[in-house]
């Protein structure tokens, strides 16, 4: 099992949110620029396949949660 600790985006207001904690075995991670009045910013959407459909807005980069799913992945092979 991975666990995520990532910085979540309100869906409604665009603004960081506080820590979630995401826990599986399987994600799908995209990035997308999201408009929120005058407000925009590029955010990563990480899809947990259990809950919220279109997925949780985070404000970490694609390239650094693909990174952490990487070494969380390698690091349990090295311990096997």
């Amino acid at each position: 099992m991975i666990t995520l600790e990532l910085t979540l985006v309100s869906h409604m207001t665009g603004r960081d949110d506080g820590k979630i904690f995401l826990v599986g075995d399987r994600f799908t991670v995209t990035s997308r620029t999201i408009r929120w009045g005058e407000i925009e910013r590029d955010v990563t959407v990480v899809n947990d396949g259990l809950c919220r459909h279109d997925g949780y807005f985070v404000s970490e980069s694609y390239e650094d949660v693909k990174d952490m799913i990487s070494n969380i992945i390698i690091t349990a092979r090295a311990k096997a």
